[in-house]
């Protein structure tokens, strides 16, 4: 009998210890969430659930480039590279005034997400995306939520310290990224080193003028060639064959002007040199690019050329034009910019 109730207490104190662990994983389980300020589950469904926008980067493999632009005034700017381990931040004013595709014309930087409640197509984001990458020429992958951060403070203390609030990077609704590779980018970017994070403030670089619109409000303009010009001295050169710089030439093939010059900017800051500018024999269609080399060279032109036109634009590989990268701007890119084809 002594030895039958020995055997009762040991039993009975191991699930008493087995209780005890299980109220104490409870209670630090409750904590953690109440100070995440988000359920665990929540989060891993937000993490796993596709964006709720029209244009969605595909998962990012962590060895190309990622820019990304946040829906702040003044709205920034992130590109990381991941080859030379930089980091490059553009700061736009929010009064800023861009041209917005898709036919809206000109706005305030700043009023452009605003937009997308007017638009049945297209979220505000998305809008923002393509107005900055229009106005920047550089490709954008997507957006980020203003709040991931603007935590004040100094600005590049707070995108190396996002990292350690997994918290608010998983479980932001905001975004055109997937979860995941938010955090991913903001992990990378902890470990750049900060002399090579270069900073452009365009409100700082002598390249805006203040005017007053017709209706009152009060804007920014940019001088576009100094803006190039800042932007080609920090971007880094993606477009280059052996330690050369790849040469372009850029044929317009509708009959808008200026559609040409507009897509040279894009190449430039890929670090290539447009040869020539020009007009098509013939009228075009669909955008075309030929004599692209390997896969980083198709990577990057597909980058710009995403938001108008995401399959058949590139050629094969084979189809080279003696070392040259040749672009042919069809009426898909004139409509993108627009807005004939339906909003």
């Amino acid at each position: 009998m002594a030895r039958r109730n020995q055997f009762f207490w040991k039993k009975s104190r191991f699930f008493g210890k087995k209780r005890t662990l299980a109220f104490f994983l409870a209670i630090v389980f409750f904590f953690l969430t109440a100070t995440m300020g988000r359920s665990f589950f929540s989060i891993i469904r937000t993490t796993f659930a596709s964006p709720d926008y029209s244009v969605t980067l595909d998962a990012w493999d962590g060895q190309e480039p990622l820019t990304v632009v946040v829906g702040s005034d003044p709205v920034r700017v992130f590109s990381y590279s991941p080859l030379e381990k930089r980091l490059i931040v553009v700061s736009i004013p929010g009064d800023t005034l861009v041209t917005v595709p898709y036919g809206y014309g000109a706005y305030r930087l700043k009023a452009v997400v605003d937009l997308g409640a007017l638009d049945t197509a297209r979220s505000g984001p998305e809008l923002l995306m393509h107005s900055v990458q229009e106005f920047l020429a550089i490709p954008i992958d997507g957006y980020i939520d203003p709040g991931i951060v603007n935590q004040g403070g100094n600005v590049l203390e707070n995108i190396r310290n996002a990292w350690k609030r997994p918290d608010r990077l998983l479980s932001s609704s905001t975004t055109t990224l997937k979860p995941l590779d938010i955090f991913r980018l903001f992990t990378a970017i902890a470990a750049v080193r900060m002399d090579r994070i270069s900073f452009i403030d365009l409100s700082n670089a002598g390249i805006t003028t203040a005017s007053t619109r017709a209706d009152g409000q009060d804007v920014l303009n940019i001088e576009q060639g100094r803006l190039d010009r800042a932007l080609s001295e920090n971007m880094p050169t993606r477009l280059s064959r052996g330690g050369e710089r790849v040469q372009a030439i850029v044929l317009n093939g509708t009959g808008q002007e200026g559609l040409a010059k507009g897509f040279a900017r894009y190449l430039e800051h890929l670090g290539a040199v447009v040869i020539q500018l020009g007009n098509a024999a013939t009228p075009v269609e669909r955008t075309s690019v030929v004599g692209l080399e390997g896969a980083h060279e198709r990577y990057d032109i597909s980058r710009i050329l995403r938001p108008f036109c995401q399959e058949g634009c590139i050629a094969a590989n084979g189809d080279v034009n003696n070392g040259l990268i040749v672009v042919t701007i069809g009426s898909d890119f004139e409509k993108f910019l627009s807005g004939a084809s339906s909003r």
